[in-house]
């Protein structure tokens, strides 16, 4: 049986916080670290197909429109969270599941100027004629679950045994970018699988499309130390319940060096701001 890395992988116990409005991993030495997606969230992607926060893009071929676009993208950005804790507690018994908290913002309706009932009206329109039920809490859930169903397809199509070929899942570390002004980041990989021999973290993504700024996560999660041999993004598609995969190598879409380049930089920035 093949010997897994787990000892590069051990959970740390790190104290994740927010400091004006920016996510922040705080340091032994008391530095503040400005978590990756904080970072790339800062660049301007305009002149690309790549925010974080891409437009509505349905894939199942139905037009569909809203009134309340906002709250089609809070409470898909909410079902992404419930499917990456569902699935992390599927396959890493070190993961401490969060899904009752999950659950709860999405029942008080955090975050947005409606309530849950709003978010099931929304949605009802936005999906026509599939059904939505009655409260935004159960129709998550069975999203979620979808989406964690795509992920095993994912799986099972590429040998991955869930339990024995997992390393670690939603793995909290801090990266050292740059040897001077000592800039730091905090990284989270979604998935620390074992794949054809290689120790490959896998970016999880449940919106429409791949963005610039996926790719750029994802690109900086391959430099950490070494320790990662190859980076996978693997969207999972609720409306088609079918998985898209993107890799660097030899993808022309993913410029690997200008995306590190533009990275460093805004993670210099910050990182000083902070600090």
């Amino acid at each position: 049986m093949l010997e897994y890395p787990e000892s590069a992988f051990v959970r740390e116990d790190i104290t994740v916080t927010d400091y004006q409005g920016v996510g922040v991993y705080v340091d032994d030495d008391g530095a503040l670290c400005p978590t990756v997606v904080d970072v790339v969230d800062r660049i301007d992607f305009s002149e690309e197909p790549g925010r974080l926060y891409e437009p509505l893009m349905p894939t199942d071929g139905v037009n569909r429109t809203t009134d309340r676009p906002d709250l089609i993208r809070w409470y898909a950005a909410r079902v992404g969270e419930l499917a990456h804790d569902y699935i992390a507690d599927y396959v890493d018994l070190t993961y401490e599941a969060e899904a009752d908290d999950i659950c709860d913002r999405i029942h008080d309706a955090v975050g947005i100027d409606a309530d849950s009932g709003e978010v099931v009206e929304a949605l009802d329109e936005y999906r026509h004629e599939e059904y939505v039920a009655d409260d935004a809490v159960t129709q998550a859930q069975r999203d979620a679950k979808t989406l964690k169903s795509v992920w095993m397809d994912w799986a099972d199509d590429h040998n991955v045994d869930w339990l024995q070929d997992t390393i670690r899942a939603e793995w909290r570390t801090i990266y050292k970018v740059e040897v001077d002004w000592d800039t730091r980041v905090g990284i989270r990989p979604d998935l620390i699988v074992w794949l054809d021999g290689d120790v490959t973290a896998v970016s999880l993504k449940t919106g429409y499309r791949i963005t610039m700024a996926h790719r750029m996560q994802a690109t900086i999660t391959a430099k950490f130390e070494g320790a990662i041999d190859r980076v996978m993004i693997v969207r999972l598609d609720r409306d088609t319940e079918t998985y898209e995969i993107e890799e660097p190598d030899g993808n022309e879409d993913w410029p690997t060096a200008l995306l590190d380049v533009r990275f460093r930089e805004e993670a210099r920035k910050l990182f000083r701001a902070l600090n």
